[in-house]
């Protein structure tokens, strides 16, 4: 019950949640990755488990020689552990109570690496964003006519981001070279400005006619 209360939600609502964040024509593709990604995530996780489990029966194999003798203890200790449980209920009770022991101990640091694994996989589910679900049927056509249709739309894409960082570069490339001229910084250029401005002046006052002078009284 425990088992199938904390991996049942695990099989169906995270591929819910894949599938709604992927195009209708990526679903097939996306279902078969996240199947592959857990059996090939599950198969490495027996493997640690194990692993940690066959080192810690391994530690005690000399506490378990004292116990239940060179025999059964070679059948419990490392690698042959997990294979021999049905050995412990043939002990007598004093072994028996020796071998569960040891199964403990390992069981438990077994355990407790699967606990930080699922603190880290809880505190990661706190960055995934928030999808609404669309309330529209949006129907997918399958064929190979389909499937070119789908290529020559996946090419074009393509070809639209590639022109769209291609600008991107140019933008940058002409904005980092406009940077590096000299005098095309606001002050620069207003200083050009500036001195223009007083350059006109002057040129005005020297071609400038003189004014004629206003006639006196007498000469009127």
């Amino acid at each position: 019950i425990v088992a199938g209360i904390g991996i049942g939600p695990n099989f169906q609502a995270p591929l819910i949640a894949l599938q709604t964040m992927v195009r209708p024509r990526d679903i097939a593709t996306a279902t078969s990755t996240f199947g592959f990604t857990r059996n090939l995530a599950t198969s490495i996780s027996v493997v640690i488990g194990g692993v940690v489990f066959q080192n810690e029966m391994a530690r005690r194999a000399a506490s378990l020689r004292s116990s239940l003798g060179d025999a059964a203890a070679a059948q419990l200790s490392g690698s042959s552990a997990g294979a021999n449980v049905g050995v412990v209920d043939a002990l007598p009770p004093a072994a028996r109570a020796a071998a569960r022991t040891a199964f403990a101990a390992s069981l438990r640091s077994m355990w407790i690496l699967y606990v930080a694994f699922a603190g880290v996989g809880l505190a990661v589910s706190f960055l995934i964003g928030r999808q609404v679900l669309e309330s529209e049927h949006h129907e997918t056509k399958t064929g190979l006519a389909n499937e070119r249709e789908m290529q020559a739309e996946r090419a074009a894409e393509k070809a639209e981001k590639e022109e769209r960082r291609r600008r991107k570069r140019s933008l940058d490339s002409r904005a980092s070279h406009s940077a590096l001229r000299p005098g095309t910084s606001g002050t620069d250029r207003s200083e050009r400005t500036a001195r223009t401005q007083r350059t006109d002046r002057t040129v005005f006052d020297d071609e400038a006619p003189p004014v004629p002078a206003l006639p006196t009284k007498e000469e009127v």
